[in-house]
Parts: C-alpha cells; sequence; structure tokens
C-alpha cells in the first residue's frame, strides 16, 4: 500500500511539474529573465522533483518487470547499488537511467546549452547531499559512484547536445530560409 501512494505522490509532483514548465513556456522566456534567482530556484526545485520523479518511475517499471518488490529505500540508499546482486544490478540501472534521462527533462528547463552543466551538476550534488543525509554518511559503494558519475557525464553531453540543436533550430526558423551571407541587391 505504501508504494501506490509513493507512486500516486510522485504522479502529482510530476504533473504540478509539468504544469509549471508549460505555463513557463506559454508566458515566453522573453518576458521572464532566465537569471533572475527565482527562476533559477524554481528550475533547480522542478530539476530534482523531475530527477526523483523519473527515478521512481524508472525504478517501479524495473522492479515490475523484474517481478520484484518496490520499496521507496532504494531512491534514497547507496548500500542498495552494487555489483554483487541482481537486486543491486539493478539498482545500478535505475541510477545510470535515471541521471540519464534527467538531460531529456533539463533540456526543456534550461533551454540554453551552457547551462545544461551547472544543472546536472546541481542534481548530482543535491541528490548526494540528500543520500548523506538519510544515510547518515557519505556514499561508500563504487557501484553507486560509477553510476553517479557516468550518469551525470552522459546526461551532460547529451543534455548539452539536444539544447544545442534546439537553439540552432529557432535561429535557422529565425531566419526564414535566407541565408545569413546573401544580399537582398541584385
Amino acid at each position: 500500500m505504501k508504494e501506490w501512494l509513493f507512486a500516486i505522490f510522485y504522479g502529482g509532483v510530476v504533473i504540478i511539474s509539468l504544469i509549471v514548465v508549460l505555463l513557463e513556456k506559454k508566458y515566453g522566456n522573453d518576458q521572464i529573465l532566465t537569471h533572475k534567482p527565482t527562476t533559477v530556484l524554481l528550475n533547480i526545485i522542478v530539476s530534482q522533483v523531475a530527477f526523483y520523479a523519473i527515478f521512481v518511475l524508472i525504478a517501479w517499471s524495473i522492479d515490475v518487470a523484474a517481478s520484484e518488490p518496490f520499496w521507496y529505500t532504494q531512491v534514497f540508499s547507496d548500500i542498495e547499488v552494487n555489483f554483487d546482486t541482481n537486486r543491486g544490478l539493478s539498482s545500478f540501472a535505475i541510477l545510470l537511467l535515471a541521471y540519464t534521462s534527467l538531460c531529456f527533462i533539463l533540456t526543456g528547463i534550461v533551454k540554453s546549452s551552457s547551462n545544461m552543466i551547472d544543472y546536472v551538476f546541481t542534481a548530482f550534488f543535491l541528490h548526494f547531499t540528500i543520500i548523506s543525509l538519510v544515510n547518515m554518511q557519505f556514499p561508500s559503494t563504487g557501484a553507486w559512484w560509477v553510476a553517479s558519475v557516468v550518469g551525470c557525464i552522459s546526461a551532460c553531453f547529451l543534455g548539452d547536445f539536444m539544447s544545442h540543436r534546439l537553439e540552432m533550430m529557432s535561429y535557422a526558423s529565425s531566419l526564414g530560409g535566407v541565408e545569413p551571407s546573401s544580399s537582398s541587391s541584385s
């Protein structure tokens, strides 16, 4: 029963996060300063909530596929991530996929390839801090560190690539099909 309440809670958080992102898109980025402290804080909160929502969704999906019971402690425990057991390997894959898929959410939130690394490492630092506070010690398993570092690096590269492509698409559409070097005189 706790698992369903946990899933419903995070489902609600995801819906609220998506509404915030859609409202920001509706009112346009021209009216919102991207470096305004409240906007940066809101982006960090939305990205962290989205990270945990993705984490829980992936964990729940993999646990259902593996016919294992889902438990919320795997989200905040570094001990669960190891290379010794099947459960530890699935936790490793869950953490790696959660960090890697974070780039899709951040591409919609950050909207700038130059800020992608900042937001990915902010998400990592906050997750590291939360795990350290929950467990009352720093993460000690090598598998957790490998999954976190590889996931962060892949999220940085993929997110930067996707953001850069979106920036170039908006630049190309603003030209209206006209080459920048062509002149109007014949």
